[in-house]
């Protein structure tokens, strides 16, 4: 049972399944994830900004990173 999820979550997060839904959705979140970092990093650049939503900017990117983390950490094969 085990290895059929650690098969899913592979197929999911490494193939390309045209017709799979959640492989889609993965992919779709994972980009958008990396433009809104981006997005922040750069917001953050602005003082004036940083400093009226810095709980909310450094909260982002710690949120980012731990989602980067997992993804990276799931099975690969």
């Amino acid at each position: 049972m085990l290895y059929k999820i650690k098969r899913r979550i592979f197929k999911i997060i490494e193939l390309d399944n045209p017709g799979d839904t959640y492989s889609k959705t993965f992919k779709i979140c994972i980009i958008t994830l990396i433009f809104m970092s981006i997005l922040v990093v750069i917001i953050s650049t602005v003082e004036e900004i940083y400093q009226q939503y810095q709980t909310w900017l450094d909260n982002f990117e710690l949120i980012s990173v731990i989602i980067f983390t997992i993804e990276y950490i799931l099975p690969k094969n």
